[in-house]
């Protein structure tokens, strides 16, 4: 009588383990899943070297996705954001767990949004010339505030820039190689 008892809790333990790794990590309720399915543009400028390994770590190196371009939700399953571009090129934001801190309805809905930020009145419209210049060539230059870094460069990695609160922020190059950014008053006073 024991054994069944035992096979059955250990059926039952495997299959609520399969339906937590097939997740998606969004709750069923979470604005972030109206994005699936339809187009959505970029928030934040983003880097690749191959379209099916972007990590939410963000590394700048590669080829540049630009802030404002227009892409389709395809899946957020497991720890990928699928989407494709216009030429049906298809491109995955891979969750890093260990850099990225925030959950995969955050990740999705900081990356992409349903407007361009490139519409007149949009999050764009708002920095300076110098600003709107470094942000779409991906650059961090003296003078910059706090969000236009972010749509420029993307958001730090929470591993080393627990919040952007922070006066100092790291991002990653690669695997080995770090810039760091420092503030004053909202504003870059050094980048190296």
């Amino acid at each position: 009588m024991r054994k069944p008892i035992l096979l059955l809790s250990g059926f039952l333990l495997l299959t609520l383990l399969i339906a937590a790794c097939s997740n998606s990590g969004i709750r069923k309720d979470s604005p972030a899943l109206a994005l699936v399915g339809n187009d959505a543009y970029l928030k934040v400028n983003v880097w690749y070297e191959h379209p099916l390994k972007i990590l939410s770590t963000n590394y700048h190196k590669g080829i540049m996705l630009k802030v404002g371009d227009k892409f389709k939700i395809i899946d957020v399953s497991g720890k990928k954001i699928i989407f494709s571009d216009e030429n049906g090129i298809e491109y995955a934001i891979i969750y890093n767990r260990g850099h990225t801190l925030v959950s995969m309805a955050d990740l999705l809905s900081r990356t992409f949004s349903k407007t361009s930020v490139l519409e007149p009145g949009g999050a764009f419209s708002k920095f300076s010339e110098m600003e709107q210049q470094n942000i779409r060539q991906g650059k961090v230059v003296i003078g910059m505030s706090k969000n236009a870094v972010v749509m420029a460069f993307g958001y730090p990695p929470e591993h080393r820039t627990s919040t952007r609160a922070a006066d100092a922020w790291t991002y990653w190059r690669n695997r080995f190689v770090t810039n760091n950014v420092t503030f004053e008053e909202d504003r870059v006073v050094s980048f190296r």
